[in-house]
């Protein structure tokens, strides 16, 4: 059994949340030992801090990109306050996820994307938090956002960029998380590209229920797969990849 460590999973959605027992479950029973929530909008932040999930599952409180929209009706002093005090709930490890998605710019222009991306820097850089990122064709604009705030310390979530994005986030101090996207036979440049990335700057997540293999499941044994699928690229044992990037996850959100 392999020790994993899924750096992001959304069990507070009502896809997972509805069956939470079992799928934590199959999950553990697969060797699955920590989870990380990432925050998805003010509401699952807050509300996910009324949920029980045992042992191993720990939280994220943030706002993504797609959700900033929703913020526009209520005042900036409102959510950034409800925002601060989700941070205080027990649990709390990192903030995010946050950034910029180029495919959200009708729903909140970049200004908006901006501004509550530099607010979740903010708070991260202040609590010395690790910060969930996702950034989508929007890289140029993220890594000018950041320029004044190096080193970052946390990770690009879902990441699926070409080899210079990858080397650009670590530079910046980033891990990188690796999800169902690497089982694509016919991502023949990101396969490549995962194959020569350092084992320990990488994070295996699933992202579930959002990213989904061409099967479309939401079962947590896709962890493993993604586990194995990189030993097979790097030829090397499907637990030392397990054992690195669970390490690399505990040194960001559970050693903190």
């Amino acid at each position: 059994m392999l020790p994993l460590f899924d750096s992001h999973c959304h069990l507070d959605f009502p896809q997972l949340r509805q069956d939470l027992a079992e799928y934590l479950g199959q999950g553990r029973r697969s060797g699955i030992l920590h989870w990380l929530i990432p925050g998805y909008d003010l509401e699952h932040s807050e509300q996910a801090q009324e949920l029980d999930f045992g042992a191993g599952v720990y939280r994220a409180v943030g706002i993504h990109p797609g959700r900033v929209a929703s913020l526009v009706s209520g005042s900036s002093e409102d959510w950034r306050a409800r925002l601060c005090a989700a941070l205080e709930k027990p649990g709390v490890v990192a903030i995010g996820e946050c950034g910029f998605d180029a495919l959200c710019l009708k729903e909140a222009s970049f200004r908006y994307q901006e501004e509550v991306f530099l607010y979740h820097l903010e708070l991260a850089l202040e609590r010395e938090l690790p910060i969930i990122l996702h950034i989508v064709r929007l890289y140029p604009e993220f890594f000018r956002s950041v320029s004044s705030s190096l080193p970052l310390r946390g990770v690009v979530h879902g990441f699926t960029g070409d080899r210079h994005l990858a080397e650009k986030c670590l530079e910046l101090g980033l891990h990188l998380g690796i999800g169902p996207q690497v089982l694509r036979k016919n991502a023949e440049k990101f396969r490549s590209m995962v194959t020569a990335l350092p084992l320990e700057r990488l994070l295996l997540e699933t992202d579930a229920p959002s990213s989904k293999n061409g099967s479309g499941t939401e079962n947590p044994l896709l962890l493993t797969q993604v586990c194995e699928e990189i030993a097979a690229l790097k030829k090397i044992s499907p637990w030392e990849v397990a054992q690195v990037t669970k390490e690399a996850a505990e040194s960001l959100f559970v050693r903190a």
